[in-house]
C-alpha cells in the first residue's frame, strides 16, 4: 500500500513538475518576443525624437507623446507655427505618432484625434479615420505575433469573457463587433489585442467594423480639436449631443445580434407555409 502511495506521489510531482516546465517555457517565449518588440518600440522612437530634433526647433517640454489635453495643447502650441511652412513634416510626424501608439495599443486616441482636429481643421478628420484603422491594422497583426499571448496570460478572465460574449453572437458577429465599438464598453485597444486570440478574422470582421464602428467616435473627437484652447477636459467632448448621436447608431447594430435569429425564424416559418 505504501509503495503505491509513494508511487502515486512521484507520479503527481513529475506531472505537477512537467506542467510548471511548460508554462515556464510558454512565458519565456512571450517574454522574448515581447522583449524584441520593446526593443523595435524604443529605436522607432528614438528615430522620431531624432527626425523632431532635426526638423522643428522644439523645446524639450514639446518631445512628449501626448497623454492629456494639456499636452495637446503643448504640442499644437508649437506645430501650429510649422503648419505652413513644413506641413509634409508635420503630417509625417502627426501619423507617425498615431499609428506608433495604436500599432502597441496604447490608449489615448482621443488626445491624439484632438491634436489633429487642432492641426489640421477639416483634413484631420480624414487623417484620423485613416490612421486610426491602419494602427488597429498593425495592432492586430503584433498582437497575432506576441501582444495577445501576452494579454492573455495576465488577462485570461477579461479575454474569456469576452470569448463567451463573441461566441453567443456568434450567428451576427459582424454586427455585435460594431455595436461594442460604437458604444465601447470594452476599451477599443482591449478589442484590438484580444482579436487575433478569439480567431476574428482580420477581413471583414475585425477591419470594417473597426472602420465604420470608431467612425463617429473619430469625427466628433477630432472636430472637438477645433476649439481645442477652449476645452477644460475630454469630458466637455462627451457631453449630451455626443451621446443623442450615437446611442440611436448603437442601438440599431444591436438590433440583429439581439434578434437576428427570431427573425431569420420568422422568415423561414413564413417560406414553410
Amino acid at each position: 500500500m505504501n509503495e503505491n502511495k509513494d508511487k502515486v506521489k512521484d507520479n503527481t510531482t513529475i506531472y505537477i513538475d512537467s506542467i510548471s516546465r511548460e508554462e515556464r517555457g510558454n512565458l519565456w517565449n512571450i517574454l522574448s518576443k515581447v522583449a524584441l518588440l520593446a526593443i523595435f518600440a524604443i529605436v522607432t522612437l528614438l528615430f522620431l525624437v531624432i527626425y523632431v530634433k532635426k526638423n522643428f526647433e522644439l523645446p524639450d517640454e514639446a518631445l512628449v507623446l501626448p497623454k492629456s489635453l494639456e499636452d495637446a495643447k503643448t504640442l499644437s502650441t508649437f506645430f501650429i507655427e510649422y503648419s505652413n511652412e513644413n506641413m509634409k513634416k508635420l503630417i509625417f510626424v502627426y501619423s507617425y505618432i498615431y499609428i506608433w501608439k495604436s500599432s502597441f495599443g496604447l490608449p489615448g486616441s482621443i488626445i491624439m484625434n484632438i491634436l489633429g482636429g487642432a492641426l489640421f481643421g477639416e483634413v484631420g478628420i480624414i487623417m484620423v479615420v485613416l490612421l486610426s484603422s491602419i494602427g488597429a491594422s498593425i495592432c492586430y497583426f503584433i498582437s497575432k505575433l506576441c501582444l495577445g499571448s501576452l494579454l492573455n496570460y495576465y488577462a485570461k478572465d477579461k479575454i474569456k469573457s469576452l470569448e463567451i460574449k463573441i461566441k453567443q453572437n456568434e450567428g451576427n458577429l459582424f454586427f455585435y463587433l460594431l455595436f461594442i465599438r460604437l458604444f465601447p464598453i470594452t476599451p477599443n485597444w482591449f478589442v484590438n489585442i484580444a482579436s487575433p486570440l478569439l480567431k476574428i478574422k482580420f477581413f471583414p470582421h475585425f477591419f470594417l467594423t473597426n472602420l465604420l464602428g470608431l467612425l463617429s467616435y473619430n469625427i466628433f473627437s477630432t472636430q472637438a480639436g477645433f476649439i481645442l484652447l477652449s476645452l477644460n477636459s475630454t469630458k466637455d467632448i462627451f457631453n449630451a449631443g455626443f451621446f443623442a448621436k450615437i446611442i440611436p447608431i448603437s442601438i440599431l447594430a444591436l438590433i440583429p445580434p439581439l434578434f437576428g435569429s427570431k427573425i431569420k425564424n420568422y422568415f423561414n416559418k413564413e417560406k414553410e407555409k
